[in-house]
C-alpha cells in the first residue's frame, strides 16, 4: 500500500500543485518533494526511536507503528486531494509525509522481529519486489481514475490505499 501511494504521489503530485494550485512548475516540484521529505524525516527519526523503546518491552510494537502511520496518514491523503487552497494542501502532503515516516521507521526492522536470520534477505526481496510491482500500477491507476473523477478526486483515493495497507497491517499484528 505504502509503495503504491508513494509512486503515484510522486508521479503526480507535481503535475496537481501545478494545474490545481496555479504553481509553476519548479515550485510544484519543489513543494511536492521538499515539505512531504521533511516531514517523513521528523516521521521516521522519532517514531523509529520511540518504536525502539517500546519495542523492548511490546513485541508487536514495530508492526502497531507501521498501521499507525498507514490509518492515521490517510485522512491527510484525502485532505491533500480534495483540499480547495493551496495552504490546506500542503498541510495535508507535509502531514502525509510525517505518517509516511512513521511507517518507513519501522519498514525492515519489523519483519526482521519475526523472520529468522538467516531468510531476512530473502524475504526483503521478496517484500520490495511485491512493492515495485504493486507500485508501478499506481500512476496508470491515478491517470485512469483522474479521467471520471478529476485528479483531485483520483488522488484522494489513494488515502484508501493506505486504509487497505494499515488494516492488513493490523490483522498481521
Amino acid at each position: 500500500a505504502q509503495v503504491f501511494v508513494n509512486v503515484g504521489y510522486l508521479t503526480w503530485m507535481p503535475t496537481f500543485l501545478h494545474e490545481q494550485h496555479g504553481m509553476s512548475l519548479p515550485m510544484a516540484a519543489f513543494s511536492a518533494l521538499f515539505f512531504h521529505h521533511a516531514f517523513a524525516l521528523l516521521g521516521v527519526t522519532a517514531a523509529g526511536r520511540m518504536s525502539d523503546l517500546w519495542a523492548a518491552r511490546r513485541r508487536t510494537a514495530r508492526m502497531e507503528f507501521e498501521y499507525a502511520g498507514l490509518l492515521l496518514g490517510a485522512p491527510f491523503i484525502v485532505l491533500m486531494g480534495l483540499a480547495q487552497s493551496t495552504t490546506w494542501c500542503l498541510v495535508g502532503l507535509s502531514l502525509f509525509g510525517l505518517f509516511r515516516g512513521v511507517y518507513d521507521s519501522n519498514l525492515f526492522a519489523a519483519p526482521f522481529d519475526v523472520i529468522p536470520p538467516q531468510l531476512r534477505s530473502s524475504a526483503v526481496g521478496l517484500m520490495l519486489s511485491c512493492a515495485f510491482v504493486v507500485g508501478a500500477d499506481a500512476p496508470v491507476a491515478l491517470g485512469w481514475l483522474s479521467e471520471p473523477l478529476g485528479m483531485n478526486a483520483a488522488i484522494a483515493w489513494l488515502g484508501a490505499a493506505y486504509v487497505l495497507g494499515g488494516l492488513t497491517a493490523l490483522t498481521a499484528v
